[in-house]
């Protein structure tokens, strides 16, 4: 007995050493590279130079890459889709057949779960168990998120409920509370984020949106319908950051788990899409992406020809050549940093 529970453990425990050890070395190889390239660019700045210090900063935080056709954003995850088959390829890889106009909302790496709103509900896949679905108790499921291992906070038309997998029950979550966008109309999207004791709820569309901040034990709404302007989020040690103001007027602005606005952190202006994380964000404006590592009031430009193409999760996304990239922002940041250590110019170029 002993030696059979122990040989599962093992296994895991060197796969994932090996991971760790892949991605180490992929990151290792792309310092290495970048350092080479940064010496030929004191040497001389011809153009292929710059592509090399690209193509370097790519392999020092790549994730994954993807040929055409590229997965799509859905949830917190990249996914394809063929017919009724949704194949999740991040955060990790796994393929369910849920129906023609399925939509995954999210991706949990425990037990590898997917939340999915399907005609009939809202729909969990967790482990190998058999799919289950909880009716819809109103409206179409628009947004989902676990909150702990005995609860889904789901959005259904515009109320909260919460499911119990142990139970089997769904009760409402605030009941009489609605969560609209700052429009009349259906067509728009929704998105739950969670943090330690909260939840954020987003809906709306095109750069018009209501966040909402509640409490989730005891369940209370802390900040009502507060208009934002993009649906990112990053969570921080001290709250979060979204992206605040008019078209043209664009500010990244800090919030404390409680709602208050803590201050702004950035005023991008004019911006086509944003990217948000922890350790700072990367914003595409009518030049080229810019990257503003937290901490810094002055944004660099990539003068690499890349295309800011999303963020999944805590990844961010960029298209170059044909490809798809999925990049580590936290080894991105550091990769930076080191051509501003060795050759600053480039970045000023």
């Amino acid at each position: 007995m002993g030696r059979t529970m122990k040989q599962p453990f093992i296994h895991t425990a060197l796969h994932v050493a090996l991971v760790c050890v892949v991605v180490a070395s992929c990151s290792d190889d792309g310092r290495k590279a970048l350092e080479r390239a940064l010496s030929r660019y004191e040497k001389s700045t011809p153009a292929s130079t710059i592509a090399d210090i690209g193509g370097a900063v790519i392999a020092m935080a790549l994730v994954e890459s993807f040929d055409e056709p590229y997965p799509i954003e859905s949830g917190n995850s990249l996914v394809f889709r063929s017919g009724k088959k949704l194949s999740v390829v991040f955060p990790f890889r796994r393929t369910i057949e849920a129906g023609e106009d399925a939509v995954l909302l999210s991706a949990e790496s425990t037990k590898r779960t997917l939340t999915v709103a399907g005609a009939e509900g809202l729909m969990i896949y967790s482990g190998r168990a058999a799919a289950v679905t909880v009716p819809n108790p109103e409206g179409p499921v628009r947004a989902a998120c676990r909150l702990d291992d005995d609860t889904v906070l789901f959005l259904a038309g515009r109320s909260l409920y919460r499911y119990s997998p142990s139970s089997g029950g769904t009760t409402p979550f605030l009941k009489g509370e609605n969560f609209s966008p700052p429009f009349r109309g259906d067509f728009y999207r929704a998105e739950l984020k969670r943090m330690q004791g909260r939840a954020i709820v987003i809906a709306g569309i095109a750069g018009r949106y209501n966040m909402s901040i509640v409490s989730t034990a005891p369940p209370s709404i802390i900040l009502a319908n507060r208009a934002i302007a993009s649906p990112r989020i990053a969570i921080t040690d001290r709250g979060f950051r979204c992206v605040t103001g008019a078209p043209g007027l664009r500010t990244v602005t800090e919030f404390s788990p409680d709602g208050r606005v803590l201050g702004e952190i950035a005023r991008p202006g004019r911006i086509s899409d944003i990217a948000l994380f922890s350790a700072g964000m990367f914003y595409e404006d009518n030049e080229a992406i810019q990257a503003l590592p937290d901490g810094s009031s002055s944004a660099r430009a990539l003068p690499f020809g890349w295309r800011l193409a999303g963020q999944a999760d805590n990844i961010l996304m960029i298209e170059h050549a044909g490809k798809l990239h999925a990049l580590d922002p936290d080894r991105l940041f550091a990769a930076l940093e080191l051509i501003e250590r060795l050759a600053p110019e480039v970045l000023k170029r």
